[in-house]
C-alpha cells in the first residue's frame, strides 16, 4: 500500500430521504470526489441502504489505498 500523505483529502455526501415515508423505501444521492484539490466531483444515485452502504465502503477503501479514481455504480 502506497505511503497515505497528510495532504490528501476527499469529500463524500449522502443526502438521503424515504420515498412514500416508509423505511423501506430508502433513496439517496451521493456527491463524491476522492481529490479536493481537483474540483471534480461525481454524482450517483442508490436506493435501499445496503446500496448506500456499498458505496460508502467502496469510497473509503479508494481513498484509503490512494486510487487516483473510482466507479460508484
Amino acid at each position: 500500500m502506497p505511503a497515505r500523505s497528510a495532504k490528501r483529502a476527499g469529500v463524500l455526501v449522502v443526502r438521503a430521504w424515504l420515498e412514500d415515508g416508509r423505511p423501506t423505501d430508502l433513496r439517496a444521492r451521493i456527491t463524491w470526489t476522492l481529490d479536493v484539490d481537483a474540483h471534480a466531483r461525481r454524482v450517483v444515485t442508490a436506493s435501499g441502504d445496503d446500496e448506500v452502504e456499498d458505496l460508502v465502503r467502496r469510497w473509503l477503501d479508494a481513498l484509503l489505498a490512494g486510487e487516483g479514481s473510482v466507479t460508484l455504480q
